[in-house]
């Protein structure tokens, strides 16, 4: 069953994407910089392997984007909205491909 969470990322991913470019049609450019940004939390890993799997776990789990795009869609801004749609993109681009939380 190692097909199902792959699967559901993936669709996730494209849901956004669809989201992002056609419904908001929000930059290219600001989405390739923006979608690699979370990667910076593993830089905890020159700590050492405990303090990277914490700082990889805070940037890759959806809990931050969905709280982001919340806050986008209260206030209104679309920018934020634009930030949370990237980095959910990212998180479940990277379960897509087999990358998931760090334990």
């Amino acid at each position: 069953m190692k097909w199902l969470p792959r699967t559901e990322s993936a669709l996730g991913f494209a849901l956004i994407i669809y989201f992002y470019f056609v419904q908001f049609t929000f930059s290219w450019l600001l989405f390739i910089v923006g979608f690699l940004i979370p990667d910076i939390s593993a830089l905890g890993f020159l700590v050492n392997e405990k303090t990277g799997n914490v700082c990889y776990n805070i940037g890759h789990t959806l809990i931050g984007p969905i709280i982001l795009g919340g806050l986008a869609l209260i206030s209104a801004q679309y920018g934020l909205l634009a930030a949370a749609l990237i980095w959910s993109a990212h998180i479940l681009g990277d379960r897509t491909l087999g990358f998931g939380l760090r334990y």
